[in-house]
């Protein structure tokens, strides 16, 4: 459904007002309501007035167009409708969001547009069984307007502003990630609905495949998909020692085969790094103890008898010149008996 109205005559058709002066010295709308004997709210008058400055940049008179429709903008015109920093954009946290609620029956989308036909403001709502649900506007100048998008639906559906109620819920069941971020489904929002109403799930079958669709990287380590613009980012790293993706956070690079490896899988700790195996390990000049630490060579010797590797600290010099361990050292002292 599409209606093309001014300010103006959303206000006279909501109020049933005959005709709304807005010429510069006109009386208020409360007065012009009072004077042609119309009831109306303190509410009813606040949304108007936000709809006036969100939507129609205080222009009373320029007819603007609101496009009522079940389908939601895709991937490619989704970034024209992305106001206000709004992260339903290509590349953004929300960049499949669009395409992930089109997947539900009751999704619905609002685009507004101006005199020129140029986007200018837009909100998700929900329909269902003739109840609506919904969130905020985003528009030109910001976000964060609850009424003007109740009005609208009010306008357009013909429906009191008084039975939209505020909800305390998530609309939409889903979990905000992987490129997926609603106002609709974070109890960080607030939402309103007109009538009574249960939370709809997403199906996860056909979540799968938009991901699949948008050639995004399933990881069975994180039990989640990955998209591309967080693969760029670097914000998750393919690791060697699990054969999956990580958190970046949670990775290391191993100086001995120049890749990156997860904490979570097989590691080899030494006193100042971190490696994916003793040979790497090896290869950036640390041996083996004896004890089994892994030890910077510098710091060690060789035992000129038994040939085992130990720290520095417990070489000791024989008769001969040569460095033994505490367990060799023995055979290779001056005999006391001898020196008495």
């Amino acid at each position: 459904m599409e209606i093309t109205k001014s300010y103006k005559e959303l206000v006279q058709d909501y109020f049933k007002l005959a005709d709304y002066k807005i010429e510069e010295n006109a009386p208020k709308l409360t007065k012009q309501l009072k004077k042609a004997c119309i009831d109306f709210t303190v509410e009813e008058i606040q949304a108007f007035q936000e709809l006036l400055l969100a939507v129609f940049d205080n222009n009373k008179d320029i007819a603007y167009t609101f496009e009522f429709s079940k389908v939601l903008p895709d991937y490619e015109e989704q970034n024209s409708w992305a106001f206000d920093g709004s992260c339903n954009c290509e590349g953004g946290v929300g960049e499949f969001t669009s395409e992930i609620l089109n997947t539900l029956e009751e999704s619905r989308y609002c685009y507004i547009y101006d005199e020129d036909e140029d986007p200018t403001a837009r909100f998700y709502y929900l329909e269902k069984d003739g109840v609506f649900a919904l969130a905020d506007l985003y528009s030109d100048n910001g976000h964060g307007f609850y009424l003007a998008p109740q009005i609208i639906l009010c306008s357009a559906f013909n429906i009191k502003l008084e039975q939209f109620e505020l909800f305390e819920s998530q609309l939409v069941k889903w979990h905000n990630s992987q490129g997926f971020w609603s106002n609709l489904a974070t109890s960080s929002y607030k939402h309103f609905v007109s009538g009574e109403f249960e939370p709809i799930a997403l199906d996860s079958r056909k979540v799968d495949e938009v991901y699949g669709n948008n050639n995004c990287t399933y990881s069975e380590f994180l039990d989640r998909y990955i998209t591309n613009t967080e693969l760029e980012d670097g914000d998750y790293v393919y690791c060697g020692n699990i054969d999956d993706y990580d958190d970046s956070y949670n990775t290391f690079y191993c100086e001995g085969c120049s890749e990156y490896h997860s904490l979570s899988g097989d590691t080899v700790e030494t006193d100042y790094n971190t490696f994916c195996s003793i040979k790497c390990a090896r290869d950036c000049g640390y041996v083996l103890t004896e004890e089994g630490d892994l030890v910077d060579i510098d710091e060690t010797f060789t035992c000129e008898d038994c040939c085992g590797t130990y720290l520095l600290e417990y070489c000791e010099k024989g008769t001969d010149d040569c460095y033994y361990c505490s367990e060799c050292i023995h055979e290779h002292l001056e005999d006391e008996e001898e020196i008495a």
